[in-house]
């Protein structure tokens, strides 16, 4: 189901309108549709980009997350 409703959000996305969403610790294979990100933590923005991007980011600032793991 929350894939299916994902996908609906992605087509739409694709016609030029802007989806705003919330969502806590998606399926990896929720995850690697969305586009772009702005991850919080405490109230704070830890990371805004591409989605394809998140996962070198938190390697870099010395949190390595497993590829076909979602980040959250």
């Amino acid at each position: 189901m929350a894939r299916s409703v994902m996908e609906c959000l992605q087509k739409l996305s694709r016609t030029g309108r802007t989806i705003v969403f919330s969502i806590h610790q998606p399926r990896y294979s929720i995850f690697k549709l969305f586009d772009s990100l702005y991850l919080l933590a405490a109230g704070r923005c830890i990371y805004h980009g591409p989605a394809d991007g998140v996962l070198s980011f938190f390697s870099s600032v010395g949190f390595p997350c497993e590829e076909h793991n979602n980040p959250a």
